[in-house]
């Protein structure tokens, strides 16, 4: 009887090992890659290790990205959203989920410090965030632009669709249409017309080529179509943690 219970034991500590290990796997697998890169960019990848990031390379979920002084870097997301970075950027992806089947997943990003420019994909739109120093910012088919200085003060530009930003810490939620953009600091949320453009005036956030704005991924990465595959919608939920007020902040 004891030995039977040793038996048991031990299978369901190997199915929770196999469990871990195919989870593990998956939350490696690749989520896009970058498809144009300018002057010094740095990944940080999940296990710690920092490399150079250079054309083409893969992005993996739990990866941090900084770019340098005259730096930049376009990522394309396997549901070809299309994320652009300034100079002195630093992002984190949090997350990301994808169907292919029915278009549904998580796209949990989070924007520290710098310029960047998001234009959705095919994802299913309530399954994207971007997670800012004080709040979190949505998107309804979506072409914008978020600077973040290092005050933690934020601006958003929307060149197409809608972005919705809600406070965690007031519970304020306000809609950002296009041709408007959003002053968000201590003092509260201010709209105002925006004429389009870039917030910025970082060319690395525009178009590498003239209506050329979403490259193709299986040109990028070089692989037949039925080896990009998605990670699985059935993974654990990601813990990801409501942004923090920062003690202090500038006004514009």
């Amino acid at each position: 009887m004891k030995s039977r219970k040793k038996i048991w034991a031990l299978s369901a500590a190997l199915l929770v090992a196999a469990s871990t290990l195919a989870i593990a796997q998956s939350v490696t697998q690749f989520i896009g890659a970058a498809s144009h890169v300018i002057g010094v960019v740095t990944a940080i990848h999940p296990g710690g290790k920092t490399q150079a990031v250079t054309l083409n390379d893969k992005i993996v979920q739990d990866e941090t990205l900084t770019t340098g002084a005259d730096g930049g870097v376009h990522l394309v997301f396997l549901d070809e959203t299309v994320l652009r970075m300034g100079e002195n950027s630093q992002l984190t992806i949090d997350a990301f989920i994808y169907d292919p089947s029915t278009k549904e997943g998580i796209n949990a990003l989070e924007f520290n410090i710098g310029a960047f420019r998001f234009i959705t994909g095919k994802m299913a739109k309530k399954g994207i965030s971007m997670k800012l120093p004080t709040g979190i910012l949505g998107v309804r088919g979506t072409d914008l632009e978020v600077i973040v200085d290092n005050s933690g003060d934020i601006l958003i530009g929307v060149n197409k669709g809608k972005g919705v930003y809600t406070s965690p810490i007031t519970g304020q939620t306000i809609e950002i249409p296009a041709g408007m953009q959003a002053v968000i600091n201590i003092l509260g949320i201010t709209l105002s017309p925006w004429s389009g453009g870039s917030l910025s005036n970082d060319t690395a956030l525009a178009d590498p080529e003239p209506g050329n704005e979403r490259p193709n991924l299986q040109e990028i990465i070089g692989v037949p179509p039925q080896i990009i595959q998605p990670m699985s919608p059935t993974m654990p939920p990601v813990d990801i943690h409501p942004p923090q007020m920062p003690p202090q902040m500038h006004q514009y």
